[in-house]
């Protein structure tokens, strides 16, 4: 588990930690994507995240959304929420189609999921 705070993420991105996370989501890793939420919920990480966090990234953590157990949808939902912040790493989602399974989730979903998706959701729309 990666530790919430700012100077720690610093220390993992500027080790390459980011890309090994984004290679492990890409690999549909679900504790990977948890990884990723605790840095996006640094806006200070926003810009680093969006460097690095491609076309590819999101179809990843759009399959998480859709394909993962309730701990990777979670995870996956709260990393949306938190890049949501970001302008560009906003619109790189939307454009990603995620909103139609953060919409699934919220119907179907458990209580941690759906609380999740729809705080994803708020986020998105800001």
């Amino acid at each position: 588990k990666l530790a919430p705070d700012s100077d720690t993420h610093e220390l993992i991105i500027e080790a390459g930690g980011l890309e090994l996370l984004l290679g492990m989501i890409l690999r549909a890793n679900e504790e990977a994507v948890w990884g990723l939420a605790s840095i996006a919920s640094v806006e200070d990480n926003w810009d680093d995240i969006d460097e690095v966090f491609d076309e590819e990234g999101v179809e990843s953590v759009r399959d998480l959304l859709i394909h993962a157990g309730d701990y990777g949808k979670e995870g996956a939902a709260w990393a949306v929420c938190y890049m949501s912040g970001h302008p560009d790493l906003q619109v790189k989602l939307v454009r990603g189609d995620l909103l139609s399974p953060l919409i699934e989730m919220i119907k179907n979903g458990t209580r941690r999921c759906k609380k999740a998706a729809e705080r994803a959701l708020k986020a998105m729309a800001m």
